[in-house]
């Protein structure tokens, strides 16, 4: 098709139907009647040029002059024009002085805080993995990446999921990708209801249809000479010996692998013709599969099977699995108004229960312009659907069904309360599709181990993910802060903190605003870990409470100013230096020393926080800890403990169940998470797995 002959021409006035049809007023390019043109082509272009003209003959053209506009025109190296659309895009080039529009170079991207993406390159609609180190000048799109990848500079990747860059196993150093190369997926029909993907690769300057013996043909960017010796592949292998040498060109050649009689294709086909891996005996198994050109490729593309991919590429979910954590120094200093005032610094870790990770929440994106969500229990589920923007107006009701949901979608400014325009319209105009978030937390309430934060986390990591913008764990403690005082619950810092970065880590945010936490990741030996999670008990004491209530009673304190509180939070952020410190030096028994000291501060902050169970069961193991706490504000919930022995799990259930009232107490071994906050990026419906 012709835009310019067979687009704008039938909305032109003063052209008649049957000119246009029969192509006698002007021909696609301008060509007039083809005499050699066989009869059954000269009917099907007479009838699609009368869909053409029946469509678009009522819609008038008209000229419009851009003044500071210019002309691209497309040359026959496909790759590097559409490199030089995106990289040269007015709004990318600080050209636009439009504010409705803006460049951004990650567009519905996900990618891990670790991964490494040059600043120059582009990613859409794509998800990178912290393996994966792309160039600079990239544009990579509808990927999914992982497996270890170095991605050269100027490169063009499409289409492509990790197995059609995985290679073998037992390879350590990176699938390199030369600079300037172009790997692009495509699906392919073959026969009827059989469909394929194909992986293609050829590079960034090649001319697609200038002849081989052009002495600027290029094949992967050298010249089709040095292909030839560095393969072993001839020219007989690529086109038929009929076809005369001024018609032979890359658009043509039979170069990709589809199918083969004994083996299957792997990646290293396909990447050998790039350069990027050798592969012993490639040549034979290459000669000996079914191959297609590119110009095969292009009239058996699914276009519709290509779509679909891309959106439910669009649609994907993105799914965080979060352990809680145990504070084991400096609780309260992070609170507001005290860490603004004092500054404040913690020493937790995050914990896996029983070797589980039992906080999570998972999202995706739902053709209906709606917000569903579903509150996933232990024996059944509660699904909360907003259609109005009304459904959202509890939000800051803590017992509200969904209402951390709710604030986490205003918090993320997917939505806005404030607005006029209804809930349906905001979201079709934003994201052209509503969303789905799930969230769970198999703990009690009022565990103490954070449980209300970190969910809060893993729902806004969630929440940025699906709606395409990148997060740290910076941003997502920053923005549970401002979810919090939305909600009206309150809280620190720690909490979020503790379980969003793996390990041990102590933190510290000066006493200004606006409000900056430092984390630090302490440099605890591989040895002492292993020596602290033989140790490490966490026991529900089958006592719940709301932080909320202790909190507004500390606050009342600091407010204030009573001559015990100022002191005690001195204490609490030095304690928690020292508590860093041994860590470090691997002195278990100096940290259990400070995790004793913090339990007393704790109780001088709240008074009346140790239930008289805690204090039984306390009293009881004291003998056989290096140290013990209730966890977060106290009041209840799970305390935990550092034995002096090793593998004492049943010794302490023994104990505790001697003491009268026990009978809900649960006895957990607890393990430092040296993993931290999982993404799960997956091409499946949230129901599926629920």
């Amino acid at each position: 098709l012709s835009l310019f002959f067979d687009i704008l021409l039938p909305m032109a006035n003063n052209v008649s139907r049957e000119n246009f049809v029969t192509g006698n007023r002007s021909g696609s390019y301008g060509i007039k009647g083809d005499n050699n043109q066989l009869p059954e082509d000269k009917a099907l272009m007479e009838h699609a040029r009368s869909v053409l003209f029946d469509e678009l003959h009522q819609i008038q053209i008209r000229s419009v002059l851009i003044t500071e506009g210019t002309h691209s025109y497309m040359s026959m190296s496909i790759a590097t024009d559409f490199q030089n659309q995106i990289m040269n895009c007015p709004l990318n080039n600080g050209e636009n002085n439009n504010n409705n529009f803006h460049w951004h170079p990650r567009t519905h991207c996900y990618s891990k805080s670790d991964c490494e993406i040059a600043s120059e390159s582009v990613v859409i609609n794509s998800s990178i993995d912290s393996t994966v180190d792309i160039g600079k000048n990239c544009i990579v799109s509808h990927c999914v990446l992982k497996n270890n990848l170095k991605i050269g500079n100027g490169c063009i990747l499409s289409g492509l999921l990790p197995e059609e860059l995985e290679v073998d196993k037992i390879r350590t150093e990176p699938l390199v990708l030369p600079d300037e190369s172009v790997v692009l997926n495509f699906t392919i029909s073959i026969g009827d209801n059989v469909s394929r993907r194909i992986t293609i690769v050829f590079g960034l300057h090649d001319n697609l249809m200038i002849s081989t013996d052009n002495e600027n043909s290029s094949f992967c960017n050298e010249p089709w000479s040095v292909f030839y010796e560095r393969t072993g592949i001839d020219s007989s292998d690529l086109w038929q010996q009929h076809l005369p040498q001024s018609a032979r060109c890359l658009f043509n050649a039979k170069l990709y692998p589809i199918f083969n009689h004994s083996q299957k294709i792997e990646t290293e086909d396909i990447l050998w013709l790039l350069g990027s891996y050798n592969l012993t005996e490639a040549l034979e198994k290459w000669r000996s599969s079914w191959r297609l050109s590119l110009q095969d490729i292009m009239c058996m593309i699914d276009i519709a099977a290509a779509f679909d991919y891309r959106r439910k590429l669009y649609l994907e979910i993105g799914e965080k699995n979060i352990e809680p954590r145990v504070d084991l120094a400096g609780g309260w200093s992070d609170t507001p108004p005290i860490t603004y005032e004092h500054g404040g610094v913690v020493v937790n870790a995050a914990v896996k229960i029983d070797g589980k990770r039992p906080i999570g929440a998972k999202a995706r994106r739902i053709s209906d312009p709606i917000i569903k969500l579903v509150l996933v229990g232990d024996k059944k589920s509660t699904v909360v659907t907003c259609t109005e923007m009304s459904d959202l107006e509890d939000y800051n009701k803590p017992h509200a069904p969904g209402a951390l949901l709710k604030a986490a979608f205003l918090c993320s400014e997917i939505v806005s309360f404030t607005s006029s325009t209804p809930l349906k319209q905001q979201l079709l105009e934003k994201y052209s599709s509503g969303f789905e978030l799930h969230s769970w937390a198999y703990l009690p309430q009022g565990s103490g181990l954070g449980t209300s934060s970190i969910l809060a986390g893993a729902i806004m990591a969630c929440l940025f993910t699906v709606s395409g913008r990148k997060c740290d764990n910076s941003s997502i403690v920053h923005s549970v802060l401002y979810l919090e005082q939305m909600l009206t619950t309150g809280g620190g810092w720690q909490d979020q903190v503790g379980g969003l970065v793996e390990g041990v880590k102590i933190s510290r945010s000066p006493a200004k605003l606006p409000l900056n936490v430092n984390i630090t990741k302490l440099d605890v030996k591989e040895s002492f870990i292993r020596e602290l999670d033989k140790r490490l008990l966490l026991i529900y004491t089958g006592k719940t409470r709301l932080a909320k209530n202790l909190l507004q009673d500390v606050l009342r304190g600091w407010y204030a100013k009573l001559p015990e509180v100022l002191p005690n939070v001195h204490g609490l952020t030095s304690n928690a230096e020292e508590s860093a410190k041994a860590f470090i030096d691997g002195d278990l028994e100096k940290v259990g020393n400070c995790l004793n000291e913090y339990w007393q501060q704790k109780k001088r902050m709240a008074p009346g926080c140790e239930p008289a169970l805690v204090t039984e069961i306390m009293t009881a193991l004291k003998p056989y800890s290096y140290g013990q706490s209730l966890a977060g504000a106290g009041g209840g919930g799970f305390m935990y403990l550092i034995t002096k022995e090793e593998n004492f799990l049943e010794e302490v259930k023994a104990i505790v169940s001697k003491i009268k009232g026990t009978e809900d107490v649960v006895v957990h071994r607890g393990a430092i998470d040296c993993e931290g906050l999982r993404i799960l990026y997956k091409q499946r419906g949230c129901g599926d797995s629920c």
